[in-house]
């Protein structure tokens, strides 16, 4: 049903007009500290995995050196002539690893921020809106309040005076309706001269009775 809005609902469309595009502002900056913060986790856990693999390799060559030096000063359990030298794939893996490695670690600080004092100063931004619109709406409704009690004023001012004149209307006296009998003085003589025509005459119609009646309060 479109029917017509309420002063309530009035009210919440001019507050979020007004402050429209504070809250676009906001919704901005939350979807950006969002986005930043999903691109450092992302930056994180590569960074970790670059780091695991160096690790993991280091040590994979870390062992082979402990066996080749064991074995060339016969201390290991395997013969030096079987040690060998260091596999090209494993030195070639190190050096993959440390170049991801380096990678990781500037896409890292790229994306690194302190998402703490972010959070901190995007609440603090919110909280301010927040209390901007509670001081606008507690304006808005006092001069609501305002308007209604002025339009009231006005209105029993009116209904007032418009009971006056119709209280004064009725207290007038009312007018006797006009007749063509003429005045009571004629009409005494006009009787007083002519007795027997008044006691065979027809009676009177309730018109001009009651015009007697009223006139002498019967």
């Amino acid at each position: 049903m479109g029917g017509k809005k309420t002063l309530e609902e009035e009210m919440a469309a001019l507050v979020r007009a007004e402050f429209a595009g504070v809250i676009s502002g906001l919704e901005r900056d939350r979807a950006e500290y969002r986005h930043r913060l999903s691109l450092k986790e992302e930056a994180r856990r590569a960074l970790d995995d670059a780091e695991a693999e160096a690790l993991r390799l280091h040590s994979k060559r870390r062992a082979f050196e402990d066996r080749f030096w064991e074995a060339y000063y016969g201390r290991g359990e395997v013969p030096f002539s079987e040690v060998g030298s260091e596999p090209k794939s494993l030195g070639r893996a190190v050096e993959r690893a440390e170049k991801a490695l380096r990678k990781a670690s500037a896409d890292f600080e790229r994306a690194d921020f302190d998402e703490v004092a972010e959070e901190a100063a995007l609440k603090e931004r919110l909280e301010a809106t927040v209390d901007k619109a509670g001081l606008r709406v507690g304006e808005i409704q006092e001069a609501r309040e305002k308007i209604l009690a002025g339009v009231w004023l006005d209105v029993n001012e009116s209904s007032q005076a418009l009971r006056v004149e119709v209280e004064e209307a009725l207290q007038e006296p009312q007018e006797s309706p006009a007749t063509d009998e003429g005045p009571p003085e004629a009409q005494e003589e006009d009787a007083t001269d002519a007795p027997d025509e008044d006691m065979h005459a027809t009676p009177q119609s309730p018109e001009r009775r009651s015009w007697w009646r009223r006139w002498f309060g019967g």
